[in-house]
């Protein structure tokens, strides 16, 4: 009788931590499925904080600011190839009065009024900060120049 009674009060639990493991399961995938989806997020809600500070967005994402503060926003008509995902700099960002000492390199294009000897006519930048603010660069590219 014992032996049967301790029997039901394993078989029991392991039911219930069965069952909560599948639900954690299942509410990580349904937040990250969320967070996939989302077009856009902040990073700040203070406008005038934003306006002294530059970040890094995902890959996929852009950075963006509006009366709300600022954040980051997906992509539009991204097509996945590399060559395509040119990032213009914007005022904003050619305003940070400090980068964050991250390497995550980008090709930073120059503008066309900039002549140069050979091509390409850019310059590998540690990251998207670094190359905004060189006002010669007009947009960027993930990933070091080509050779």
């Amino acid at each position: 009788m014992k032996r049967e009674k301790r029997l039901k009060v394993i078989v029991i639990s392991v039911i219930l931590i069965l069952i909560l493991f599948l639900a954690a399961i299942f509410f990580s995938v349904k937040l990250l499925k969320k967070e996939a989806k989302s077009e856009r997020y902040y990073v700040s809600d203070d406008v005038e904080f934003c306006k002294q500070i530059k970040f890094l967005c995902k890959p996929e994402y852009e950075p963006f600011s509006d009366d709300k503060g600022c954040g980051c926003r997906l992509i539009q008509n991204n097509s996945g190839d590399t060559s395509e995902k040119k990032t213009f700099c914007t005022e904003e960002s050619r305003g940070a009065d400090v980068c964050v000492e991250l390497y995550m390199p980008v090709c930073g294009w120059f503008s066309s009024e900039i002549k140069c000897a050979k091509y390409p006519c850019a310059q590998t930048f540690s990251n998207s900060c670094f190359a905004c603010s060189n006002n010669n660069v007009e947009y960027y590219t993930p990933g070091e120049c080509p050779k």
